[in-house]
């Protein structure tokens, strides 16, 4: 008897499990950049009063943007180098659905923004809220790379443009595209990260528990003195809020999702 329930049970695991096993080997197996070129390059940027700035002049781009091929055409890859930023084809934890590309860059937060309206981009869509996601076409995206510690205003933007675009009337097209989403889009990054480094400091959830020493003072939060969500003298805090209520710069529109999450 012990047998019968033995052989029952494998099969019952088995029959669905092979076919699902299946799909997810060939969704790993084909998750790869697609076969357009690819042109990539990292630039140093300053936004000043909404102003994103290369070179001390509004952003801009020509062709000399489209010089470094980082992927030449008829060739799909699961992953591209630029510089010390990686691209890597995820296939993501499902079976179903596409797969997405990871932006590695050691030390730096990113987030991603597109030049098409119809991307998959989701800007901080990582689970730590801090590493970008691009669908798997990244041809004509930018991911904006913020080094935590360094001058609120000062960043890199990684260009990712389809190698067969010429058009200088195109080109500035993105640069004024850039110009306009890329402010944002930095702020809510800069946001996110601090708000993870306050929580790693040793901020917690009210009712689960105290903070850790000195995490109120080097975070500046805000109680106030009816409703304290914890047991510590709010006068130290120097200001007034409670336990609803945001620390700092509040960052209710940053973005978070589990990465494994499949496209699509």
């Amino acid at each position: 008897m012990t047998r019968f329930w033995t052989v029952l049970g494998i099969a019952l695991l088995l029959g669905p499990g092979l076919p699902l096993a299946f799909l997810y080997l060939a969704k790993a197996f084909t998750t790869k950049i697609p076969a357009p070129p690819l042109s990539a390059r990292l630039i140093p940027i300053t936004v000043e009063d909404r102003a994103v700035l290369r070179d001390g002049r509004p952003f801009w781009l020509d062709n000399s943007d489209l010089n470094q091929v980082v992927k030449p055409s008829g060739l799909a890859t699961k992953q591209v180098a630029v510089g010390d930023v990686s691209l890597a084809a995820k296939p993501g934890a499902s079976p179903f659905g596409q797969g997405y590309v990871s932006v590695v860059a050691p030390g730096w937060d990113s987030a991603a923004g597109s030049f098409s309206p119809t991307s998959g981009a989701i800007p901080n869509s990582a689970r730590a809220g801090t590493s970008a996601r691009l669908p798997l076409a990244v041809h004509n995206h930018w991911v904006v790379l913020s080094e935590p510690g360094s001058p609120q205003n000062q960043a890199q933007v990684l260009l990712l443009l389809d190698g067969d675009i010429p058009d200088a009337a195109k080109l500035d097209e993105f640069a004024r595209q850039l110009q306009a989403e890329l402010p944002d889009t930095l702020r809510r990054l800069r946001q996110t990260s601090a708000e993870l480094g306050q929580r790693k400091s040793g901020w917690v959830k009210p009712g689960k528990g105290k903070p850790a020493d000195g995490a109120v003072e080097s975070l500046g939060a805000q109680v106030t003195a009816e409703e304290p969500p914890w047991d510590f003298d709010a006068s130290s805090t120097g200001g007034a809020g409670n336990g609803d209520s945001t620390w700092g710069a509040s960052s209710a529109d940053a973005a978070y999702s589990d990465p494994d999450r499949p496209w699509g």
